[in-house]
């Protein structure tokens, strides 16, 4: 869960190293980027808190896992484990489209994956329909700050 949580604040600051993927085939507390990208799901299905609802609630008691996450989320850890994966699950090879499970009505977009191209069998390249805040989180903005006066 601590390295859960520091993987989490990588991702909430735009550092996710764009190798990072997001895996169900485990399970929530495999730790690093697979129990960060877990939190920030809880994150956007209940509230922006409960990270820190979550820590306070470790703080205050030996861990009891019903306490815990009935006391942060409403539900036990194992049911919310199974919401984010049937969320995150990739779609079937025969679907040629699907949306986002996370995003609201008005946000959905539609996610297209193209046919074969036309041209004797060769297959068209896929178009990349991630937003910027997306490609983002993949580390695909990442940038290394340096400290004002420091020497090089």
């Amino acid at each position: 869960m601590i390295e859960g949580i520091a993987d989490w604040v990588r991702l909430k600051a735009g550092y996710a190293p764009p190798h990072w993927k997001r895996h169900t085939d485990c399970e929530w507390d495999a730790g690093y980027e697979k129990t960060g990208f877990f939190l920030e799901w809880l994150e956007e299905e209940h509230g922006s808190d409960v990270v820190r609802r979550i820590n306070e609630a470790l703080r205050e008691c030996e861990y009891d896992a019903g306490k815990v996450w009935n006391g942060c989320c409403g539900k036990g850890v194992g049911e919310l484990w199974d919401e984010y994966k049937k969320c995150e699950g990739e779609p079937e090879e025969s679907e040629k489209e699907y949306e986002k499970c996370d995003e609201g009505p008005e946000e959905k977009q539609e996610r297209k994956v193209q046919a074969p191209a036309e041209d004797g069998g060769h297959t068209a390249p896929e178009e990349d329909t991630r937003t910027a805040r997306e490609k983002a989180r993949r580390g695909g903005n990442m940038h290394i700050p340096v400290r004002p006066g420091a020497s090089s």
